[in-house]
């Protein structure tokens, strides 16, 4: 709590900074840093209120911080209010405008001071927890005195009560649910208040014979709010799990150790196996000895190697030897393999010689384009042919210089030193000898034709000589005949100069064309010698691939054999490691193995054996007292949903949401409290001994004093046995008297002596658990009186003027206050903290409220100790909590009217509340003018129903004033409320309704914070300006003029609920037209046509949230027109009420086509006619009708009609003849009411004297049947 109202301190400090921005002028630092100091304090309060009963330190230093709070918030308000009104008396009010800001220099130096004191606190209060090691977390201490508490109330299934109070409803509903056969795991839960008899229902279901039979198996597990997940799955898993289960369980984890161990094996086989058959290749290369190989394993390893070595190296020699042998003839599909291998590596080379060999050719025809990028193969391939031919171009060039050299110098020729040079020799001799042999020969020939040309044509041996050179090939002996003088006196001496010239040509010749021939001769012998060389490359070539495929094959031989010997070793060892876990298995003690693996596994290994458990079974476990939707979310993993068929898990918890959660589809099953009866039979079988009840042999005015007793427990079976145990001690009538006069004071003194156990105690479980912002809001119904109806809207009200909710708490700001109290209201009732009266309109929301009493005394004993609130029955009580509850206390004998006083003023009270059942009481003589000069930092004033003589002016110094409740307050001696009203800036209600009084001065448009307005339609102006209002949320009630005024209604779009009367059509249909109708936001609507007829409801057809209308006036119907009124009534209405509208064709026909109409009142004129039809399938939704004063005839329900009617309500209908004959199909009504009807109307659905009436048959199966007639 202490958390929170740091918080709100907080929110008030940051909320005042904005919105006073002006009046913090001068202190505006101290003030943020004294939200700052608050701020960081806050952080160190998680879990604090749950530590305070356990640590007196705690609990000290809490108090502290919570009282800084409040200080630091007084601090805030006074400064305002100061800053805000002055001085009240005298003259400085009438000079206050002028000297403001003087007057404001002493306040602000008060405030300052003020704060720097908090800070100081502040300081003081952290060194505090520094010194003494104050922790707010939990400790040794704190978790010792959960642990206790947890024992204390931990249940056992087998612990069953023998006083136990059959409670045949509930027993039935959660029986059905459990023996339901359904495919998918349902949750049961069983809801209620701390106290309220879960477990034991629980236990009885747990125990039942029938119950056992239908599960397979059962658990039960107690959860708490400190529980352990480990320790909940570990005690299912026990309980679920048959012998065979644990022995599974336990197979299967030590088969997981069987698979680590067994993995641990191959992995030492297969390191072990490389390693021997490496050291087995180190001995391939340097011939390690055979004493080397140390296990047996190594040596089979090194046999098995050297055996597929000599294989292999065999099937090669064979095939070198049959190198023509046919496929078929080989003897074994290895040789075959390797044959067929060899073959495709010889013909890849073929392949790789013919294409290098063509590119070159190619190359040096320069030719060649490259089309593709070469393989590796090929570019090896490639390289080796090209230095074969950069060799032999080398070694021919040089034999055939050596050579040339030697023929010019004439050397002796040395022998040749190789076999390239002999044979280049060779065939250069010969081509020298051919040539020599060739021209001597031409030369022959053609000396003889010269001669014979000469004799015969008796030609000069000059001119024989040139013919025959003319006809040798080289023209140079031409020109040399030419240059010989051809005179006869010179032939004779160039004659022989002739020949010898010729000689030498010839000679020249003879030795060119030796030349040209060695050339031609050595470009053939370097072809042919490349050419051979290239052949012995690529053999080369090619043996060393074919040994490249057999070394592989050899490889791939040997990985084979070495995986086969890791296969037979790894199967081997398995098998021997299988053989030794299942001799285990046999010899094992299941039971302390299964401890043990609970012990060693992962909690997600827990989760999925208790899964794998379950699955195979029908299975019921029980979870009780669950506190947070995050337990089921932890523990559900462990519950098969779709296990053996009908598998259930029940849940008890104090919070519905819980229940929802776990299983949306689920329908929770809430006990209810025991009556006056069952609960005096359990107290009397708890305080008598079984004997003295038998034979009943207690004083009746021992059930007397019980009987009063337990109307205090108000049914909760807890608090009925804590008080059995109680008076089981006292034996006599004096000693019950003594218990009787003072209940509460006997719990107390309980808890003293039983502090886990009584009834406080186990209540307050609830209040603990409540989140930090939501404690505050439970606190708040302390101040409400025993068995007081709490209207949902006043409180909600009430929490905003507080200051617990607030636009900046609500999360992205969007969403109205009002909704948020409504959720918080509601989680309130899910945890069973607070208990619905009735629902509203809707079936859904909250209407009115109450507390049960034992919840209510602790709830008020919570607000007590943390001061926040105290609730006075006697004017002389001193209260010392920051709001004060009044409940007078009178004689219930007296009709007197009694006086009260005003309670003690005090400036840190901010909320005085009136609680005054009947108006029989009036403010003391002295008291009457409400003095508010001492309690100026109000923030809600309720004075329901107190007397007053007037309401003074000094009302409108309440500037902090939120909530201002005047409803049924009779003050005697005004008129009017004072328009010192106007001054409240901070008002955001203003109830005044119910008061016959008190008119509404025209001063509500100064108060621009206000939300909600409610004043009765003659208490306030037709021409109240309202403009100003733009955050008003609620006016009920007002005038269309009010509306029109300043154009309020386009201003005034947040409107929600809104009840208006008019008296000219024009003025409604002005509004109706309005924004706030065409915007959409309105829920509520209430009209009053009060002289004049309602214009079109069309535009009703806009308001898309509308979910409750009322319209009282004539309705207009014509006939000419498409569309009846009513057809414009929006689809989303849940409650519709007419009245006088005058309406001539059946209402039923179109009202019936509303799908969610719920709450049906014809009132007064509203229908004209004689005959009304529900027809089927109409009004699929509705579930309560009244009909009031219509002269109807005939009511007529079609079969099929109203399938969900609950109430049927039929008042003043003197015309009507029967009880509509479809009633008997209605088969969901609950209730019927017959109220002042005609006598023979009434006989004939009455059974009198044991003679039923003639229609009793239509409404023999409604329970709840009432009926008065006319008088």
């Amino acid at each position: 709590m202490v958390e929170a109202i740091v918080s709100f301190a907080i929110e008030r400090i940051a909320d005042a900074v904005v919105r006073e921005a002006s009046s913090f002028y001068g202190v505006r630092d101290e003030v943020e840093q004294l939200q700052t100091e608050l701020k960081r304090i806050q952080c160190f309060l998680k879990d604090a209120d749950s530590k305070q009963d356990q640590d007196e330190r705690v609990h000290n230093c809490i108090a502290e911080i919570r009282d800084i709070a409040y200080e630091a918030e007084d601090v805030i308000d006074t400064f305002l209010l100061k800053a805000a009104t002055g001085p009240r008396k005298g003259i400085w009010r009438l000079i206050k405008r002028a000297t403001f800001m003087v007057i404001k220099v002493p306040y602000l130096h008060e405030t300052g001071t003020q704060i720097k004191s908090i800070q100081a606190k502040i300081g003081s209060v952290s060194t505090s927890m520094l010194t003494y090691g104050i922790k707010f977390t939990a400790g040794e201490g704190s978790r010792s005195t959960s642990e206790m508490q947890q024992r204390l109330r931990r249940s056992f299934p087998h612990d069953e009560e023998d006083d136990v109070i059959s409670l045949e409803a509930s027993l039935r509903d959660v029986q059905s649910q459990l023996m339901m056969e359904e495919e998918q795991r349902r949750v049961v839960s069983i809801v209620g208040m701390g106290g309220l008899g879960k477990t034991t229902l629980a236990k009885t279901m747990y125990n039942d014979s029938h119950v056992k039979q239908h599960f397979d198996c059962h658990s039960w597990s107690f959860i708490s709010q400190q529980f352990s997940t480990r320790d909940v799955l570990e005690g299912i898993l026990i309980e679920v799990a048959s012998k065979q289960d644990k022995f599974d369980l336990v197979k299967m984890e030590e088969e997981k150790f069987l698979q680590l161990r067994l993995k641990r094996i191959e992995e030492e086989v297969d390191m072990i196996v490389e390693e021997q058959f490496s050291k087995w290749m180190l001995k391939q290369k340097k011939r390690m000895k055979e004493d080397q190989w140390y296990t047996e394993e190594e040596k089979l390893l090194h046999l098995r190697l050297e055996r597929v070595e000599n294989e292999v190296d065999n099937m090669v020699e064979e095939l070198k030897q049959n190198k023509r042998m046919k496929e078929d003839q080989l003897s074994t599909v290895e040789e075959k393999l390797l044959q067929m291998r060899l073959e495709r590596v010889e013909n890849e080379v073929d392949r790789m010689v013919e294409q290098q060999l063509s590119k070159m050719k190619l190359k040096q025809n320069k030719t060649m384009k490259e089309d593709r990028q070469p393989t590796k193969e090929e570019k090896l391939l490639q390289l080796r042919l090209e230095r074969v031919e950069n060799e032999v171009d080398r070694m021919v060039e040089q034999q055939w210089s050596k050579l040339m050299l030697k023929r010019n110098k004439g050397m002796k020729e040395d022998e040749p030193s190789t076999e390239e040079e002999k044979l280049l020799q060779l065939r250069l001799d010969t081509v020298e000898n051919e040539v020599d042999e060739m021209v001597e020969e031409q030369l022959s020939e053609l000396m003889m034709k010269k001669r014979k040309r000469m004799n015969e044509e008796e030609l000069s041996p000059f001119e024989f000589v040139k013919m025959e050179e003319e006809k040798l090939p080289q023209l140079r002996l031409e020109g040399i005949e030419n240059k010989v003088d051809r005179t006869e006196e010179e032939q004779s001496f160039n004659l022989e100069l002739k020949q010898k010239k010729w000689m030498e040509e010839v000679q020249s010749f003879k030795l060119e064309l030796k030349q040209e021939k060695w050339r031609e001769e050595v470009q053939s012998f370097k072809l042919e010698l490349k050419q051979k060389k290239w052949m012995e490359e690529v053999q080369l070539f090619k043996l060393e691939k074919r040994m490249e495929e057999v070394q592989f094959f050899k490889m791939e031989k040997r990985m084979k054999e070495v995986q086969s010997f890791k296969s037979e070793l790894k199967k081997k060892r398995r098998i021997k490691e299988e053989l030794l876990f299942q001799s285990m298995l046999k010899q094992m003690n299941v039971e302390p193995m299964f401890y043990a693996m609970l012990e060693r596994i992962s909690e997600e290994k827990l989760v999925e054996s208790v899964f794998r458990v379950l699955k195979k079974k029908r299975y019921l476990v029980v979870l009780d007292d669950i506190w947070k939707n995050e337990v089921w979310d932890i523990l559900k993993h462990a519950f098969p949903p779709k296990g053996k068929k009908g598998s259930k898990v029940l849940l008890t918890t104090r919070n519905k949401e819980i229940a929802t959660y776990a299983d949306p589809h689920s329908f929770p099953v809430e006990p209810p409290l025991l009556t006056n009866d069952q609960a005096w039979e359990l107290l009397s079988r708890k305080a008598f001994p079984k004997d003295i009840l038998i034979n009943h042999g207690y004083p009746q005015e021992y059930e007397n004093l019980g009987r009063e007793m337990v109307k205090k427990c108000g049914g909760l079976p807890l608090a009925i046995v804590v008080l059995g145990g109680l008076l089981a001690t006292k034996k006599t009538p004096r000693e019950w008297e003594a218990v009787q006069r003072n209940i509460n004071a006997q719990f107390f003194m309980w808890e003293q002596h039983h502090q886990y156990g009584g009834v406080y105690g186990i209540l307050a479980l609830s209040y603990h658990d409540l989140p930090f912002y939501l404690k505050p809001f439970f606190l708040y119904f302390s101040q409400f009186p025993e068995d007081w109806e709490i209207h949902k809207r006043m409180l909600i009200r009430m929490w905003i003027a507080e200051g617990f909710l607030s636009q900046a708490l609500i999360r992205g700001g969007d969403e109205a206050m009002e909704d948020m109290g409504e959720q918080y209201l509601e989680e309130l009732v899910n945890r069973c903290m607070v208990q619905v009266s009735h629902r509203d309109y809707t079936g859904m929301g909250i209407k009115t409220c109450h507390m049960h009493d034992l919840m209510r005394d602790m709830c008020v004993l919570m607000a007590g100790k943390e001061n926040f609130l105290g609730i006075s029955g006697h004017y002389r009580e001193t209260i010392v909590a920051r709001r004060i509850a009044l409940h007078p206390k009178i004689c219930p004998d007296s009709d007197q009217s009694h006086s009260i006083t005003l309670l003690p003023s005090n400036s840190r009270h901010r909320s005085f509340f009136y609680f005054l059942k009947e108006q029989r009481y009036d403010m003391k003589f002295d008291h009457r003018s409400l003095n508010f000069d001492e309690c100026r930092l109000l923030r809600v004033l309720n004075l329901w129903g107190l007397n007053v003589e007037y309401i003074p002016n000094e009302i409108g110094d309440l500037i902090h004033l939120r909530h201002l409740g005047l409803r049924y307050t009779k003050v005697s001696m005004q008129a009017a409320l004072p328009t010192s009203i106007g001054n409240l800036r901070s008002l955001y209600t203003l109830d005044v309704r119910n008061n016959q009084s008190l008119r509404l001065p025209d001063v509500v448009w100064k108060l621009k914070y206000l939300r909600h307005l409610l004043v009765d339609l003659l208490k306030i102006q037709e021409y109240c300006r309202m403009d100003t209002l733009r955050n008003l949320e609620t006016l009920k009630w007002a005038y269309p003029a009010s509306l029109i005024r300043a154009n309020a209604m386009y201003k005034l779009t947040n409107l929600r609920n809104l009840a208006v009367g008019f008296n000219r059509w024009e003025e409604i249909d002005s509004v109706m037209k309005s924004p706030i109708f065409s915007k959409g936001t309105l829920r509520s609507l209430n009209i009053l046509a009060r002289e004049s007829s309602f214009p079109s409801l069309e535009p009703l057809s806009c308001c898309r949230s509308l979910r409750k209308l009322e319209l009282r006036g004539k309705i207009p119907e014509n006939p000419s027109s498409h569309h009846h009124n009513l057809e414009f009534l929006p689809a989303c209405l849940n409650k519709l009420i007419l009245g006088n509208s005058w309406l001539k064709q059946d209402p039923m026909s179109f009202l019936e086509k509303l799908p969610n109409l719920r709450f049906l009142y014809l009132e007064d004129k509203s229908f004209m006619g004689t005959k009304m039809v529900c027809s089927t399938h109409g009004f699929p939704q509705l579930e309560i009708l009244k009909l009031e004063w219509l002269g109807v005839q005939e009511l007529k329900i079609e079969v099929g009609a109203v399938p969900c009617l609950k109430i049927l309500h039929l008042e003043k209908l003197q015309e009507l003849k029967m009880i509509p004959e479809g009633i008997k199909f209605v088969t969901t009504l609950r209730e019927l009411k017959v109220i002042n009807m005609t006598e023979a109307f009434a006989r004939k659905i009455q059974v009198i004297d044991g003679v039923e009436g003639k229609d009793f048959e239509k409404v023999r199966h409604i329970p709840s049947i009432s009926v008065s007639t006319t008088v």
